[in-house]
C-alpha cells in the first residue's frame, strides 16, 4: 500500500502538479479506530495509517492533507482522536524537516 501511494504521488510530481491528499479514517481497523462513521473490522493498522500520513507529508506535491470521517461521539476512549492527532503532528514534523 505504501509503495502504491508513493508511486501515485511520484506521477503527480513528475507532471509538476499539486494534490490534495484526503485520508478517510474509516479505512483503519476498528481495533485501532473505533471513533469513525463506518467501522471496518479488517482495515489497516494504526501503524500503517501513520506511515501513510508521513508519506503524504514528505511529498512536496501534497499541498493539502486532510483527515475525514472522524466521529467524536463514537470515540468513547479517545483512541481515534489520538491516532488522528498523531498523524497530524507527525505530518507537520515531517513537513518542517529540510528536504533530503
Amino acid at each position: 500500500m505504501l509503495s502504491e501511494a508513493r508511486a501515485a504521488l511520484g506521477r503527480f510530481e513528475g507532471a509538476g502538479r499539486h494534490v490534495l491528499a484526503s485520508f478517510d479514517v474509516d479505512c483503519v481497523g476498528a481495533a485501532w479506530a473505533s471513533g469513525v462513521s463506518a467501522l471496518t473490522h479488517w482495515g489497516i493498522s494504526s501503524g500503517t495509517a501513520i506511515q501513510l500520513a508521513r508519506t503524504f507529508s514528505r511529498c512536496p506535491v501534497v499541498a493539502v492533507f486532510d483527515l475525514i470521517e472522524y466521529a467524536p461521539a463514537c470515540d468513547k476512549d479517545g483512541r481515534t482522536g489520538w491516532l488522528l492527532a498523531s498523524e497530524y503532528v507527525l505530518g507537520l514534523g515531517e513537513r518542517a524537516q529540510p528536504s533530503r
